[in-house]
């Protein structure tokens, strides 16, 4: 998704580009044995549909309220969560709440903060550029962008990237005013 070259790539991940070659291999031949044949039939070939949209919208509204209950309603039972660059992923609706739940409690030491969504698509998939503001913060800084997998009404997979200099290839500014709803 991020297109970026592997000399960059092995910065981030603090190896050698070599080793980030050989991992991009591996990644590429696991791919392989668990996706379709055909490379078109790897994800949705048309723009996001009006339920999809409406989801997103649900989930957006949700995550700005740091409301789980609302989250775990649109949440498959066997939903995945990932955010790279880090490598952890949850599995399961309980695994991705217990994970939202630290992150939005203003007392554990794993609080992100308060976050703002906008709307916007990657790789044609649902998306949501997410900003998040500290409480000694006066703006909203750019955190994520978070694509839903949407199948039948509920989020199979989100898949969001941590990586606030990816916003201006969306055409998004790094930082965003509190807007009062």
């Amino acid at each position: 998704m991020l297109g970026w070259p592997a000399k960059d790539t092995a910065a981030l991940l603090e190896s050698s580009v070599a080793s980030a070659n050989s991992a991009v291999q591996r990644a590429r031949t696991t791919l392989r044995s668990h996706l379709p044949v055909s490379r078109l039939d790897w994800a949705p070939s048309t723009e996001p549909t009006e339920p999809e949209r409406a989801v997103l919208r649900r989930y957006m509204d949700a995550v700005e309220r740091a409301d789980l209950a609302a989250v775990a309603d649109l949440l498959a039972d066997e939903v995945r969560s990932t955010m790279p660059p880090y490598p952890v992923w949850f599995q399961g609706r309980d695994a991705v709440l217990a994970a939202l739940a630290k992150s939005w409690d203003p007392v554990s030491p794993a609080y992100v903060g308060q976050f703002q969504m906008i709307a916007t698509q990657a790789n044609r998939q649902p998306a949501a550029a997410a900003y998040v503001r500290r409480y000694d913060e006066s703006v909203y800084r750019a955190f994520a962008i978070a694509m839903l997998r949407i199948e039948k009404g509920q989020i199979m997979e989100i898949t969001a990237f941590h990586d606030p200099d990816q916003f201006s290839a969306f055409g998004l500014s790094r930082d965003l005013a509190p807007v009062h709803r």
